[in-house]
């Protein structure tokens, strides 16, 4: 008797998702790929629920053929629907992040990157970051899959007609009635997400370690993000997996004073957990220029890497006291690139 009263609540909770779920089934669905999978695995599953609701039995091998008949389609599908998301992100910012993330849930995330005359005749201004330098910065961004570079003349409510393209996310910024226009006439999903769907900053989940591979850690504030902590981000993973550690809020403004930090916490964890090259960022949660002590004393890094603007605070005597491996690497942008300040870019 007990078994069959859990049989039945497991059956109704397949129905309830089965009926939750109708509206991402099919081919053309617009939303998570986990939903979907969801969906369809429930419907397939939806005749042997009610069977058990109903107070009867079904054959355990023909579900569990239905079962693996679904889970191969899947396969073969791949579900992976290539995404679009077009514009000119200059001075990329953390909601811009948040909105690749978002779109790059819905399959493999391509942005479309208007060039300098683009933005300019759009804005009436040269763009505040060059091509190469927003080029350089989204494609190290881990949420999307590659950069393309539109035309000079191309028209920002289209697309182009040799990118192949399932979805076209947009933000509530650019959406109009020409792309909607331009995505129903062309058979393309068009999704828009909105402020509230891209509030908060969650941690990013940490990426698997490399087997055999050294840990390193930096540490830092990283309040104006910029095309140079890209660079030495990168610059540092090429010695290991990195792990970085932001400076907490009360921190920050104890070193630099009043008016630091522009950006809180949670949010420039976020926006350094969004790149590519970086297997976890934390908060500190220790105080003055050895802040990350506690975080350190955790991860047990091989290596631990400043700039040569970050070698002070007793760093150094720090490292050879846990016998960890002290590297100092010089402010060098990536090649082509102007060099970048945090100081110039906030103003103060």
């Amino acid at each position: 008797m007990k078994n069959q009263e859990q049989a039945k609540i497991l059956a109704k909770a397949i129905y309830e998702i089965r009926q939750l779920l109708s509206g991402y089934l099919g081919s053309k669905l617009i939303g998570d790929i986990s939903v979907s999978k969801a969906a369809h695995l429930s419907y397939v599953l939806h005749n042997e629920a009610l069977a058990i609701i109903n107070g009867g039995t079904f054959d355990v091998e023909i579900a569990a053929s239905k079962l693996k008949a679904a889970e191969k389609i899947f396969e073969q599908n791949n579900v992976k629907k290539q995404v679009i998301v077009s514009g000119g992100f200059d001075d990329l910012t953390s909601r811009d992040l948040r909105f690749l993330e978002e779109a790059a849930k819905l399959g493999e995330l391509t942005v479309l990157l208007w060039p300098d005359a683009t933005l300019e005749t759009l804005t009436g201004k040269p763009p505040k970051f060059p091509l190469a330098e927003r080029c350089y910065f989204l494609n190290a961004v881990r949420y999307v899959g590659k950069v393309v570079v539109a035309e000079a003349a191309a028209d920002f409510n289209s697309l182009p007609e040799n990118l192949r393209t399932d979805v076209w996310a947009d933000g509530e910024p650019t959406v109009n009635s020409a792309r909607k226009h331009f995505a129903a006439e062309n058979r393309i999903a068009y999704r828009v997400f909105h402020a509230d769907e891209l509030r908060g900053f969650p941690a990013p989940p940490p990426m698997p370690p490399a087997p055999g591979r050294k840990k390193v850690v930096v540490t830092g504030s990283y309040d104006w993000f910029h095309s140079g902590h890209v660079r030495f981000l990168e610059e540092v993973s090429g010695y290991g997996d990195l792990y970085v550690v932001v400076g907490h809020d009360a921190n920050i403004r104890l070193l630099k004073g009043e008016g630091h930090p522009l950006l809180p916490e949670s949010e420039r964890r976020y926006v350094v957990g969004s790149i590519k090259f970086v297997k976890q960022a934390l908060i500190s949660t220790g105080d003055g220029w050895l802040d990350a002590d506690p975080e350190i004393r955790k991860l047990m890094p091989d290596i631990y890497a400043v700039n040569e603007d970050g070698d002070k605070g007793g760093k150094r005597e720090y490292c050879q006291k846990l016998g960890i491996e002290y590297l100092v690497l010089k402010r060098t942008p990536a090649p082509g690139l102007p060099k970048r300040s945090s100081t110039d870019l906030r103003g103060f």
